[in-house]
């Protein structure tokens, strides 16, 4: 029986000049076939899934149900290190954290820096954060110093403050495009902006009103799609972003949320362009020439990190699985060696502890 998508989504697609929203192209990954379908599109967003027989749908918990049920806790390290917080799994089930993965509290807002998995019973561990609140160092009223820190809403950070966290591994630009999408999100939004915070702006209620259309159009585009594992986003005609997981279990868990924060990006900067094929999608996949490339262990993963022509390429491998495979458009971001500037910045704040500089 066809699956029936919401009928935004299929005039949507009409509109874009596709005959059909399920025209499905393939690629190999790990010598297995990969079928992309779509698009499934809502105004200037599009929405890609991509199907494999070969799957893993381990019941990973992910850091927001973590943090919410209290089997998980995030805190400062030390003192407050702004480049690493300290987290503990304590359950009795493997925890997948994305990057852009929000935390409130502590000396500063948060977004952890890479994708990786976290043992059960895993003590306490560091793991690699980037600030989203430029300009606070204390806690905030109300707040006891060493306090855990909460979750932040369903969303992660958007595409671009990830990649500046994950790709270039530089603070100086993630606080760049923190700005950036606050000034716009209040110009296109109403949103609050009001602090330096990512978070205002992506738990603002005028911001979770506004994106309620773009979402609820979306949302079921899962469906009962047992084969997804992964997915693709396009924003005003171009590829923006693709993930693949390993199964659907944990795909189901992560969609809201990557669909939340392209919402946002969707509804902010809203230009005309047609959307891309499946096949479209496939071709922003293929490898290019290698411009950079660096390895990073944590939790016992290891997150390689490659600066293509054309995108960047990003895996997780955990106990030399593949847990996490990811493509993201090159903007202005580069992938850094050994960090830079912006991290050095943070460095300096960390060992002064002093209000980090504008």
């Amino acid at each position: 029986m066809k699956r029936m998508l919401p009928a935004l989504v299929i005039l949507a697609a009409a509109a874009c000049g596709r005959s059909s929203v399920n025209e499905p192209a393939a690629f190999e990954q790990g010598g297995t076939k990969v079928r992309i379908t779509g698009p499934y599109a809502y105004e200037n967003l599009a929405v890609y899934l991509l199907h494999s027989v070969a799957r893993d749908d381990r019941d990973f918990m992910t850091l927001d149900e973590g943090l919410k049920d209290g089997s998980v806790t995030v805190t400062e390290k030390g003192e407050g290190e702004v480049s690493e917080l300290l987290l503990e799994n304590s359950s009795s089930r493997a925890l997948f954290i994305q990057e852009g993965d929000r935390v409130k509290g502590g000396k500063q807002d948060r977004i952890v820096g890479l994708s990786f998995v976290v043992p059960a019973k895993s003590g306490k561990m560091p793991i690699p954060s980037f600030c989203v609140e430029q300009g606070r160092w204390t806690a905030k009223g109300g707040e006891l110093a060493g306090a855990s820190f909460t979750a932040g809403d369903a969303q992660l950070a958007p595409k671009q403050v990830r990649a500046a966290a994950k790709a270039g591994k530089d603070q100086s630009e993630v606080w760049q495009e923190v700005g950036g999408m606050k000034r716009k999100a209040q110009q296109a939004l109403g949103s609050e902006n009001t602090n330096s915070s990512l978070n205002e702006t992506m738990d603002s209620e005028k911001t979770k009103k506004a994106l309620e259309p773009m979402i609820k159009a979306l949302e079921g585009v899962l469906g009962d799609q047992k084969d997804a594992v992964g997915v693709a986003f396009a924003l005003n005609g171009k590829v923006e972003e693709v993930n693949l997981y390993p199964g659907r279990t944990l795909l189901a868990k992560l969609y809201p949320r990557l669909l939340g924060s392209y919402a946002l990006a969707a509804l902010v900067d809203k230009k005309t362009g047609q959307a891309p094929t499946a096949g479209e999608v496939a071709g922003f996949m293929k490898e290019s020439r290698e411009k950079g490339k660096r390895t990073e262990q944590v939790a016992g993963n290891s997150v390689t990190i490659r600066d293509l022509e054309a995108n960047v390429q990003c895996v997780t491998e955990y106990q030399g699985k593949s847990v996490h495979s990811q493509w993201m458009r090159r903007d202005a971001t580069a992938v850094s060696p050994a960090g830079n500037e912006g991290q050095q910045l943070h460095q300096q704040v960390e060992e002064q502890n002093q209000t980090p500089r504008r």
